[in-house]
């Protein structure tokens, strides 16, 4: 059995088809996941490629040929879908929901132990005089006891020296 010249054209012409049509498919399965409107990129993939075949077959012009045109829109479709899926998105979405909830509930617990720099808020140690990041000043020495008070006490908590006091009688 020769194969005519005829045959392998139909074969050719069968083989586009079923290409034009898997890819169609997939086109519209993939922008199901992917979009918001899941009707109108897979129906103007479908219109757009199915289209000038269905005009040629109602004038019986028999061109299959255009059907190779929704390899290139399955390449343009490629190019414009979206990186991610609806469910790749939302799941991206909470994920960072979930961490920056986690660093607030962190600085929130920082803040209330009182281990926090007030100005770059990096943590620090209870007896630092200075923030080792910003050089703020967070505490001072007690002249009369030498233990470390926080620079907005007036009193030292320890020997009930008055600080301020000092300061006048020293001016």
């Amino acid at each position: 059995m020769s194969i005519t010249s005829d045959m392998l054209i139909r074969y050719l012409d069968f083989v586009i088809v079923a290409v034009a049509i898997i890819l169609t498919l997939w086109i519209a399965f993939d922008s199901f996941r992917r979009y918001q409107n899941k009707w109108i990129l897979p129906t103007i993939v479908f219109v757009v490629t199915f289209g000038p075949f269905l005009i040629q077959s109602f004038f019986q012009s028999g061109n299959i040929k255009w059907l190779l045109i929704s390899i290139f829109f399955w390449i343009v479709y490629l190019i414009i879908r979206p990186e991610f899926t609806l469910e790749e998105t939302v799941s991206m979405e909470t994920d960072q929901r979930i961490r920056e909830l986690t660093k607030k509930y962190y600085e929130f617990e920082l803040s209330k132990a009182g281990n926090i720099c007030p100005v770059c808020g990096l943590p620090i140690e209870k007896d630092f005089k200075i923030c080792p990041n910003c050089f703020t000043k967070l505490r001072s020495e007690c002249p009369h006891c030498k233990h470390l008070m926080d620079i907005n006490w007036s009193v030292c908590p320890y020997c009930e020296h008055k600080e301020r006091d000092s300061k006048k009688h020293e001016d």
